[in-house]
């Protein structure tokens, strides 16, 4: 009965949940605007044409061809003004108008017209000629542009661009040679160049200089005011200056000038427009015999409608390119053809149709009864087993009034419950790292005393140089300028020295061991100060190496100092060079050969002295960063990466007040993951450690004492004691080695590592497993003695 009566509500429920979908599903059907196409295959241009005045805009056809050249529907031609077809613009005309004028120009007057005849109409010939030739080039690079158009435009459109097209032609045709006409009247007038028609300077012999070996000059004056040696553009009216009778003949529209070609752009045609005023030119410059037998020149024509006013000056017309008229003819049906549209569309938007909707409806109704069929049955369930619920929860329960006395037996139940103790070792974890017991510093000394010749050595670094597993010592010998390499026994002593490399490494300042050919074998760069350079060693893997490359950056550009990291991360050895003379970094960046791109140079202040640098990522950002420590300008400068092997513009880390950083390293001191900076003034008996931040900048200094000696090496960190701390090693002046042991905090506390029977100040100290047991060793070398001395830490 229950399942029969739900099985009727259900039924109900599916009903009105139908007819309300399908009330929706129609009114969205009807309501939603529904776009339509119509299309039309490769219409010809009458069929397109009524097709656009019926839909306009809204009708696309697309182009079987895309690109054709304006040539094919466009055409341009210009009309230049009648001055350049006048005999006016000819080398006849000149010829004829100055061929009975004095050859030697000086004859005439400084400011006799006579002297700027030729000049002008010569002027006049060229500025005709090159317009011409500049308008026609700017209309073949029209004729001969591409048209791009995915879509056909409609003959108004395709019109309009036209017109933008020959407008902007039309606009920049002037551009390039108004530029380099101006360019030559600037370099003329600011080399004050002297006309060879005295028009601009005159020379000038005073009665005391006539034994100088120079013709002194003075800048010819216009108007009693305006100087060619100040301006390039002083004008007069043009005049002839006769002398029997004396008179002065002026000439309408030109003008004279400190030189032919400034005055010219100020003058006007006005006189070629009047017959007198070309008789009066005639006049005073041809032979009146030959003025009677002929009538060469013809004035401009005042009828033709030209857009010049007969008063512009020839410095507009050579802006406008001497062009009257740019005149374009455009073959709408041409560009059409070319285009050759292969199918036209049109799109409307119906709002309502029967037929649509009914489809829409009788396609979503099938779907709508599955879900309602499937999902009303359990509404129904859900709602009655809600309301049994609620029913359950309120009847009333009556109570019974009969006690029923029933025998109940006391029963005791003991339950042993042994108690657990559970023991819980306490482990504390620190966030960088687990702390180990300390062992005390304790170093067994291993002599080795090399042979007679073994003298003047330098410049050490340690590496597996022979693919044993056992550490090496590579070494300049200043004597012999060569590369020589210690093998290690790994116990402590060597083999005798092996000559790797001879005559090459003159005045270095520095070794440093990296894989520049990616082979896994160690590479040397050696810097070089005599040459200005860095020498690229190849490693043969058996201790001896190859001279591969120099790397160079100038003149006087030194190296000093040398770091290794991958800043671009291509996976190949990249290397900052410190070059001090001229206060710059230079990166290389490497090829995974042994070869290296040319350098980029990045600048750290004009006399900075670039002495010191350290590779780190101080910022943050997975991208190392360079730090250099600039000996005289006293301070810690960086330069932030950008992971490609270029950098920011140096920035100051941290000003020193107190002296010059010639010590200088870079190591995380306090456990913090981040680069921390220890480094020590010259000359002071202080080491001092500054602490990273995440955001590219330091805390303040914190200066430990390290005695009353100075410091007489650079630092050596490592491990020594097995803490998982790092500590600093560092040579004094005398015979000593002390250690600033770390506690992992940034504090530090001095123990003495051994006593050196070497003066320290001349020994050279590294560091390395030399025994191969684990812990780190102490090598040190005595530049100017036959011995080395090896201190291994037992670390017990």
């Amino acid at each position: 009965m229950i399942a029969k009566r739900l099985g009727q509500w259900a039924t109900r429920l599916y009903i009105v949940l139908f007819l309300v979908g399908l009330a929706i599903l129609a009114v969205f059907t009807i309501v939603k605007p529904e776009p339509l196409t119509k299309t039309f295959d490769e219409p010809s241009i009458d069929e397109y044409n009524q097709l656009f005045q019926r839909y306009g805009d809204k009708l696309k056809c697309s182009c079987s061809s895309i690109t054709s050249t304006y040539n094919q529907f466009a055409n341009i031609e210009a009309t230049f003004h009648e001055i350049c077809s006048s005999p006016f613009a000819t080398e006849e005309g000149r010829i004829y108008l100055t061929a009975d004028l004095v050859s030697d120009l000086s004859d005439y007057t400084i400011k006799d017209y006579r002297r700027f005849l030729s000049a002008h109409l010569q002027f006049l010939l060229g500025l005709c000629q090159l317009s011409i030739q500049t308008v026609n080039i700017s209309i073949q690079q029209f004729h001969s542009s591409l048209l791009t158009t995915v879509e056909l435009l409609s003959e108004i459109k395709f019109k309009d661009h036209l017109e933008v097209i020959v407008k902007q032609h039309r606009r920049n045709a002037p551009t390039t040679f108004t530029s380099l006409l101006f360019l030559i009247r600037t370099v003329n007038h600011g080399n004050a160049l002297m006309s060879t028609y005295g028009t601009n300077f005159e020379y000038v012999t005073l009665w005391n200089q006539l034994q100088d070996v120079y013709m002194p000059t003075q800048a010819m004056l216009y108007n009693d005011t305006c100087s060619c040696g100040l301006h390039h553009n002083c004008t007069i009216p043009a005049q002839f200056i006769i002398t029997d009778p004396p008179k002065i003949v002026f000439i309408k529209g030109l003008k004279m000038g400190c030189t032919p070609s400034e005055s010219f752009r100020a003058s006007t045609l006005e006189c070629f427009y009047d017959q007198s005023c070309i008789d009066l030119i005639q006049q005073y410059t041809i032979n009146p015999n030959r003025i009677n037998s002929t009538n060469f020149f013809n004035p401009l024509s005042t009828i033709n409608n030209s857009r010049f006013s007969i008063n512009t000056t020839i410095a507009e017309f050579i802006d406008e390119l001497f062009v009257e008229e740019w005149k374009k003819s455009i073959n709408y049906s041409s560009y059409f053809q070319q285009c050759s549209p292969l199918l036209c569309s049109y799109t409307y938007i119906q709002r309502f149709n029967v037929l649509h909707t009914v489809t829409i409806l009788i396609g979503l109704q099938g779907g709508l009864t599955l879900v309602l069929k499937w999902i009303c049955p359990k509404i129904i369930r859900i709602i009655f087993k809600i309301h049994q619920y609620r029913k359950k929860r309120i009847n009333t329960v009556q109570p019974i009034y009969h006690i029923e006395t029933i025998p109940m037996e006391n029963t005791s139940t003991n339950i042993d419950n042994p108690a657990t103790n559970a023991t819980f070792d306490a482990i504390r974890v620190r966030e960088w790292g687990i702390d180990s017991k300390a062992c005390s510093l304790k170093f067994q000394q291993v002599s080795t005393t090399r042979g007679p010749s073994e003298f003047a050595l330098h410049t050490h670094v340690v590496a597996d140089f022979n693919g044993d597993k056992r550490l090496d010592v590579a070494f300049v010998d200043s004597k012999l300028n060569a590369l020589k390499v210690l093998l290690g026994n790994g116990d402590g002593n060597f083999k005798r020295d092996i000559l790797s490399v001879q005559h090459y490494l003159i005045d270095v300042t520095k070794l440093i061991v990296g894989d520049f050919s990616n082979d896994n074998i160690p590479d040397i760069a050696a810097t070089i100060m005599m040459d200005a350079s860095v020498t690229i060693l190849l490693g043969n893997g058996d201790g001896s190496f190859i001279n591969k490359v120099k790397l160079r950056m100038g003149h006087l550009h030194n190296p000093r100092d040398i770091a290794l990291t991958d800043f671009d991360g291509d996976g190949y050895l990249d290397m900052a060079v410190a070059w001090i003379y001229n206060g710059s970094i230079g990166v290389f960046l490497g090829k995974g050969d042994g070869l290296f791109s040319e350098a980029r140079t990045f600048h750290t202040g004009d006399g900075s002295y670039p002495s010191l640098i350290a590779i780190d990522d101080f910022n943050c950002d997975s991208y190392k960063d360079i730090i250099v420590a600039n000996l005289y300008s006293s301070n810690i400068g960086i330069f932030f990466g950008y992971g490609n092997g270029f950098f920011e513009a140096q920035k100051t880390l941290v000003t020193v007040d107190f002296g010059n950083p010639i010590y200088f390293a870079v190591k995380d001191f306090n456990n913090d993951t981040l680069p921390d900076i220890v480094f020590c003034y010259q000359g002071r008996n202080l080491i001092n450690v500054i602490f990273g931040d995440c955001d590219g900048t330091v805390g303040n200094i914190k200066a430990f004492s390290i005695g009353d000696a100075h410091m007489s090496h650079p630092f050596v960190i490592s491990d020594f004691n097995g803490d998982c701390h790092l500590d600093i090693g560092f040579g004094k002046i005398g015979k000593r080695m002390d250690l600033f042991v770390g506690d992992g905090n940034g504090n530090f506390e001095v123990q003495t590592a051994f006593s050196s029977r070497f003066n320290t100040q001349f020994t050279w100290i590294g560091i390395g497993d030399f025994n191969g047991d684990g812990h780190e060793d102490i090598i040190e070398v005595d530049d100017n003695s036959l011995s080395q001395d090896v201190f291994l830490n037992t670390c017990k």
